[in-house]
């Protein structure tokens, strides 16, 4: 197994900037706010040849709220799954009562804890006066800026020794049947279940599930494997009311961006609530990108079976306008659904991945062509010559041929249905790509 390493602390010691730090990127959001971290962010880096799992957790102050518990809650289930834990402190705020109340707690877990002193950019310092040797954790305190990376390659070695000189015998899992993980975004509105369904996933409540609206702050990134594939799943904030989202931290151009770069979108819907125009609107918005999509109705627990099937054909009438894209029924607070939900996953991802021979490719274009040929363009034929595949991100079909950049709407359209039914192609959008065949005799 690969070496899971969590860092924790109180609010605002640090701990996403060093996450990003080590990232190499500003996947968390970075600010003065307090709390700003409410669920744990996973990522994968590569020190010195080895590979870990570095998990950054919400901060804990005390437990006075119903939030703060269940923030605590995740960061305790996330200190008793790693090998390793990085204990986080501000150097420059020096030890407060909430390290101390934070420390009694992790305390009982007799995990290896490195104690980090964060922040050391911002004082002159001397390791003797670092005030954090009263928590009794450990003798060696690491000063780090996780600013400016000063003490991070430091703190890295002391961990690799660790791990060496434990003998632990951190492996790959050899039997994963895939190099790179299939990236699933899971989008939506506020309250649609995002989270429940992530937590049934991995069996523990990972995230923060309430009855409040948009209690997913940040985009979280959950390594998953389910039957010996590997998965990265993005669970976003839910979409609430533009004029909402103007006065939060995340908006809607963060969510688009991050579809852009899914491999797979779950679209998930409250079942109760029906398709709203911010559902059709996201749909419009992924097939426009040429992404692969799922459309998931959650909440199945919650209605009987005559409702179901009124609620379904609904549905089905509302969606006539989506052509190849799965639509699956499933409840993420009982399982229900799940599984034929990654086996939808793993057919729409392989499909986006489709090796096509080209001499099949352009059989099945010209049979298209016969069955209906390029309308004429002022009185001028629009002729596909022939065709071959571009790339697969996204599904790309490039086209030859003479007069093609006065094909219609209306035919690309048809081809793209034609290309879908012939190679079974689900949930994938396919982009067309024209290009003039150039003649050197014609000026």
């Amino acid at each position: 197994m690969i070496p899971i390493i969590t860092i924790i602390g109180r609010s605002n010691v640090g701990k996403s900037t060093l996450f990003n730090y080590l990232l190499c990127k500003k996947k968390s959001l970075v600010n003065n706010s307090k709390n700003l971290t409410r669920d744990r962010n996973y990522g994968y880096i590569n020190i010195k040849n080895k590979k870990f799992l570095i998990i950054d957790t919400g901060g804990v102050n005390d437990f006075k709220n119903e939030i703060q518990i269940k923030v605590a809650a995740q960061t305790f289930l996330s200190i008793k799954n790693s090998n390793i834990i990085l204990f986080l402190v501000n150097a420059f705020d020096g030890l407060l009562q909430e390290d101390k109340i934070f420390n009694k707690y992790i305390y009982e877990y007799k995990k290896k804890i490195f104690l980090v002193a964060n922040k050391i950019d911002k004082l002159n310092y001397k390791i003797e006066n670092l005030n954090f040797h009263s928590l009794g954790l450990t003798k060696e305190i690491y000063p780090i800026s996780a600013y400016n990376g000063y003490g991070v390659n430091f703190l890295f070695k002391k961990i690799c020794l660790f791990l060496e000189k434990k003998k632990s015998g951190f492996v790959f899992n050899k039997n994963i049947k895939n190099k790179y993980p299939i990236k699933i975004a899971i989008v939506g509105n506020s309250n649609v279940g995002k989270s429940t369904l992530i937590n049934y996933i991995l069996n523990e409540e990972r995230m923060i599930v309430h009855n409040l609206p948009g209690t997913t702050i940040d985009f979280i990134y959950i390594p998953v494997i389910y039957k010996n594939i590997k998965y990265i799943i993005i669970d976003t904030p839910g979409i609430t009311k533009i004029k909402n989202i103007k006065k939060n931290i995340l908006n809607l151009n963060k969510v688009f961006k991050i579809i852009k770069k899914s491999d797979i979108i779950l679209l998930l819907i409250d079942i109760n609530n029906g398709i709203s125009n911010k559902d059709l609107f996201l749909i419009n918005f992924i097939i426009k990108n040429s992404r692969s999509l799922i459309i998931v109705f959650n909440k199945l627990d919650k209605i009987n079976k005559f409702n179901y099937i009124k609620i379904k054909n609904i549905i089905d009438n509302r969606l006539k306008f989506v052509k190849n894209i799965l639509i699956k029924f499933i409840s993420g607070l009982y399982g229900v659904g799940v599984n034929k939900l990654f086996e939808s996953i793993n057919l729409t991802y392989y499909s986006s991945k489709k090796k096509i021979n080209t001499s099949l490719l352009n059989k099945i274009m010209n049979n298209a062509i016969i069955k209906h040929q390029p309308p004429v363009f002022k009185g001028q034929n629009i002729k596909l010559k022939y065709a071959h595949l571009g790339s697969h991100d996204p599904f790309t079909i490039v086209i030859h041929g003479n007069k093609v950049k006065n094909i219609s709407n209306l035919y690309k359209k048809y081809l793209i249905n034609y290309f879908k039914k012939s190679f079974n192609i689900l949930g994938t959008q396919i982009l067309l790509k024209f290009k003039e065949n150039n003649n050197p005799y014609l000026k």
